[in-house]
């Protein structure tokens, strides 16, 4: 038996967090693709300087149970001689596989499972090569012969709930809510848009007593005011400073920029859609306008992957001399387009 669920590898929105790659793996393979993405997806940038999706933490797993219905696999419940038959029972029933597994004697990461082939005796699954996601097989026996290794890092050496309570379960089923309603997305894509509109740079302390007044502060980046703080990377890098141990450097960080403004134009796009063709006419100019500051940031992008190529700072140096004129376009285009959105909202009845 042969059996590949639906699955989107070639043009998922996003690829710089691996957990929410495989997530939007499955929903854009859905007909709620668009819904979703235009309405869900903030940007910040953590104290650590790494740009990840949220509001000012990452999403929890929560995030997607209103599309994805989630269920949990007991790892302790999987064996040498159960794990093929049970992966196999849960994909033939059409739920999605992410669990972990051993990559190599020191690496342990998550894949996403979505199909088997009984002739080949493997799992169907999407596997990293030269930067580039594509599809990939894992054998029956290799699952056999490391799911005790897997539980044993798990279990006894990771030692954390972290992964758990923050990211997804050892082994997590996943398939596509078959009552997501998409009568708010448009709101949501209003929403998004106005989020970023109102970035916030914000100081915060952990105080962990009642008079603990010696905590260092910490600086959070929010919505637009992300640009503020890829200037303080670009300048860390440029004077030689030093980043966190969880950095996980600038062509990430940039990439990261870029998805989620394209995501952004996505959003625009479907407010437009929603919202009668009279709208698109008079929100094109700005629309336009963030079409343009989309692709300087796919600019950036490549900037900064030339600098880890070369170490010339050029690349560098030019972005950051270019971040104060995109951040006032970028604000002024996105306002634009929402006082355009509210104005013919509030005159028209009879949305579709």
């Amino acid at each position: 038996m042969i059996i590949k669920l639906p699955l989107e590898i070639e043009k998922v929105a996003v690829v710089t967090e691996c957990w929410l790659f495989n997530r939007l793996a499955v929903i854009q393979a859905s007909r709620y693709a668009e819904d979703w993405i235009a309405s869900h997806y903030n940007l910040f940038m953590s104290p650590e300087g790494n740009f990840m999706f949220g509001d000012m933490e990452i999403d929890l797993p929560s995030y997607h149970d209103e599309i994805l219905q989630r269920n949990q696999i007991r790892l302790c419940t999987l064996s040498k001689e159960n794990i093929v038959d049970t992966l196999r029972d849960n994909i033939r029933n059409t739920r999605y596989i992410v669990m972990f597994i051993k990559v190599n004697e020191k690496r342990y990461h998550e894949v996403l499972l979505y199909g088997f082939n009984d002739e080949a005796q493997a799992f169907e699954t999407v596997g990293l090569s030269q930067y580039r996601f594509g599809a990939a097989q894992i054998p029956y026996t290799y699952m056999e012969e490391t799911i005790e290794d897997i539980k044993r890092h798990l279990y006894y050496e990771y030692e954390s709930i972290d992964i758990s309570s923050r990211f997804q379960f050892y082994v997590t089923a996943f398939s596509i809510q078959p009552k997501y309603v998409t009568d708010g997305c448009v709101f949501g894509a209003y929403e998004k848009i106005r989020h970023e509109v109102c970035g916030k740079i914000i100081q915060s302390q952990t105080v962990s007593r009642y008079n603990d007044s010696a905590a260092e502060s910490q600086t959070l980046y929010t919505g637009i005011a992300c640009l503020r703080g890829l200037e303080e990377l670009l300048n860390t890098e440029l004077h030689h400073g030093e980043f966190h141990s969880v950095f996980r450097g600038l062509v990430n960080n940039a990439h990261a920029i870029y998805e989620h403004r394209s995501m952004l134009y996505q959003s625009m796009q479907y407010i437009c859609k929603k919202w009668n063709i009279d709208l698109q006419n008079q929100a094109y100019p700005s629309m336009n306008e963030y079409r343009a500051c989309c692709e300087r940031t796919q600019k950036w992008m490549n900037m900064t992957i030339k600098y880890e190529q070369t170490k010339d700072p050029e690349p560098l140096r030019s972005i950051a001399k270019e971040i104060p004129e995109a951040y006032d376009e970028e604000y002024q285009c996105l306002e634009r387009f929402l006082e355009t959105a509210e104005a013919w909202f509030l005159g028209h009845e009879g949305l579709k």
